[in-house]
């Protein structure tokens, strides 16, 4: 293992016992199994960390603004069990702000989320929002506003995001992956739909329901 990927992979043990510690004194958000945090170290030394969503078979998908300054395409993402695992960046688009990474190994009893049929919600429609912020999860819930920015691209409105919450994970009402988060206003969250981030990452959708009741959501 190179000396860059053992940094890497000591900055996630790092925020991993940090964020146990926190939860001891702090209760903190419990993300559905599929919302993680994604690691890379940046071509001078520092590392970027941001959010994600396990999508597919060993594939998570976050936000290329996270990764552009990578200084090589290893990554080393966190689960919310706390299972590390690392991987690489297979994949980036800098128009839809996307970028993809593959797993050495599938995560252990997680499956991939499942995905909205559609994209086509009405305004008013209820979405939740995870992300990881600074190391603490978070999760707000509001209704979609109207498409605006860049075509296709939606809004949560009365839903702002923080920094690190970048590539976090949209819910539609029913717990399934709506899109992919981007960024926000300070009045509300943008992200991308989900039938951009299905062409972008090449999986089939998983058609069976994931229920936000089951996690207290």
């Amino acid at each position: 293992m190179s000396r860059r990927s053992i940094l890497l992979l000591t900055m996630a043990v790092v925020w991993v016992v940090m964020c146990l510690l926190y939860t001891k004194t702090i209760k903190a958000v419990e993300p559905p199994a599929q919302c993680v945090r994604v690691f890379v170290m940046d071509k001078d030394g520092t590392h970027s960390a941001g959010s994600a969503s396990y999508i597919g078979p060993k594939l998570v998908v976050t936000c290329n603004h996270v990764v552009k300054d990578r200084g090589s395409d290893k990554a080393t993402v966190v689960f919310p069990d706390w299972q590390v695992i690392t991987g690489k960046v297979v994949k980036v688009d800098a128009k839809q702000d996307l970028a993809l990474v593959k797993l050495d190994k599938a995560p252990d009893g997680v499956r991939p989320l499942p995905m909205s049929i559609q994209d086509s919600w009405k305004e008013t429609d209820l979405f939740t929002v995870f992300g990881y912020g600074n190391g603490i999860p978070k999760k707000a819930s509001g209704r979609l506003s109207r498409t605006r920015y860049q075509q296709g691209y939606r809004e949560v409105a009365g839903v702002p995001s923080r920094s690190g919450d970048s590539g976090g994970t949209i819910l539609d009402a029913a717990g399934r992956f709506a899109g992919t988060l981007w960024g926000s206003d300070r009045k509300a969250t943008m992200f991308t739909p989900v039938s951009i981030v299905i062409k972008f990452a090449g999986v089939v959708p998983t058609p069976t329901p994931y229920i936000l009741e089951e996690h207290g959501l």
